[in-house]
């Protein structure tokens, strides 16, 4: 179950960014996602 969760926030944590850049751009790649995911995931550790 473990696994499934990870898995799930992975998820979460990828449309979430991509609907984030979205905002601001027509297209939204692969790289500038991956760029963000550091951010976000400081973002949410301060947040807990």
């Amino acid at each position: 179950m473990i696994c499934f969760d990870r898995v799930a926030c992975a998820a979460y944590l990828h449309s979430a960014i991509a609907n984030a850049l979205a905002q601001e751009a027509y297209v939204v790649l692969p790289t500038a996602i991956s760029q963000e995911i550091p951010k976000w995931m400081k973002t949410i550790s301060e947040a807990n």
